[in-house]
């Protein structure tokens, strides 16, 4: 027996193995929220991948799918999103988002925070997404605003000079204004 030739066959079967686990891809499943009555999955391609019945609460499964970039058109809104190798869902585009898990099509509430303040914009704001946040800077009398809008709903931090204030955008409460200009003698503002 030639055992160089039987080692070398049994060091290439681990091989073989990963390579042939690795080229599988593992599908999962996508629950689709939208408004509408039905909708369409396709793949990148433009090919129908599968037509999207949507129940009472508006919810569709779709899949299972591997992973990939897919576009999905139900009603008037149409999103692209990639379903990535952990099932989770992400890379929205269009008129869709997503908590990672749920593949969400049309309105979504967003909030916005409205800062009225004086000198120079000092401040930074710290939450979900804030980083991609542009600030709309504005004067307002003798004082400046800045607003932050198209937030999604949640909490933040504004970070600057007088200390940290949190705020907490949500579905009831959307829209907040603070006010940092200094107040008269003997009035408080919002850090005290």
């Amino acid at each position: 027996m030639n055992w160089k030739r039987l080692f070398l066959a049994l060091l290439a079967v681990p091989l073989l193995l990963t390579v042939t686990a690795a080229s599988r891809m593992e599908r999962a499943r996508v629950l689709i929220c939208a408004n509408a009555a039905g909708g369409s999955l396709y793949d990148m391609e433009g090919t129908l991948l599968q037509v999207l019945t949507f129940d009472q609460k508006g919810q569709a499964v779709a899949g299972p799918l591997a992973a990939g970039t897919y576009r999905v058109q139900a009603g008037r809104w149409s999103a692209e999103f990639t379903l990535r190798t952990n099932a989770s869902v992400g890379q929205v585009s269009g008129d869709g988002w997503s908590d990672g898990e749920i593949l969400h099509l049309g309105g979504r509430t967003l909030g916005q925070l409205s800062v009225r303040y004086a000198g120079p914009w000092q401040w930074t704001l710290e939450g979900e997404t804030a980083d991609e946040a542009v600030p709309l800077l504005r004067r307002d009398g003798d004082a400046s605003v800045c607003v932050f809008s198209q937030l999604p709903l949640g909490a933040y931090v504004l970070h600057g000079p007088g200390g940290d204030i949190p705020l907490l955008l949500t579905e009831e409460d959307p829209i907040q204004t603070m006010d940092l200009c200094p107040k008269p003698t003997g009035t408080t503002g919002p850090l005290g």
